[in-house]
């Protein structure tokens, strides 16, 4: 029997609070660094504890997030590589998306914007996260995508709850 751990980045931790109130002051290799760090602190403080306990770990947003952002940013790939290639590999990396027009419908109800959703379009945005994919598939992570265009929470959820099951299935 087991725990499901939720977490996510940034965290809410000192280090990700900083980075949450200035990533309008730092940008590029700066604030890939940083996150860097949140995520180091977070693998240390959170994520390996509760895999010790036998807690199946969900978090969202991991080194995919990161990719996609900071490629936005202006960072080469392989620096993020190198920043980010030591730390714990997840056995499955789900990226639900969506076509940049759903994204923007769903953003027009929200009254508040990072900088990257500021500074970017989501057409951006969408091809950033499948470079990011693309990218760390060639690396060997094991990246599925669900579209959720047009689906119900529960829709997604159902797809969701189907990837980790075949995911875990394969592995047995």
């Amino acid at each position: 029997r087991f725990q499901v751990h939720l977490t996510k980045e940034v965290t809410k931790t000192s280090i990700g609070e900083f980075i949450r109130v200035n990533h309008h002051t730092y940008q590029g290799r700066v604030l890939a660094l940083l996150i860097a760090a949140d995520r180091q602190n977070h693998l240390d403080e959170d994520i390996k504890p509760a895999l010790l306990r036998n807690d199946f770990v969900i978090t969202d947003r991991y080194v995919e997030s990161s990719f996609a952002f900071q490629c936005l940013d202006g960072v080469d790939a392989e620096f993020l590589w190198k920043i980010n290639q030591d730390f714990l590999r997840p056995h499955l990396s789900i990226l639900v998306t969506a076509s940049p027009e759903t994204i923007s419908n769903r953003l027009a109800s929200r009254n508040v914007f990072d900088r990257f959703e500021g500074t970017h379009t989501r057409v951006d945005e969408v091809r950033a996260f499948q470079e990011a994919s693309h990218f760390l598939q060639t690396k060997g992570y094991n990246v599925r995508t669900i579209e959720n265009d047009g689906l119900l929470v529960s829709e997604v959820i159902d797809k969701l709850c189907d990837e980790i099951h075949r995911s875990l299935s394969s592995t047995t």
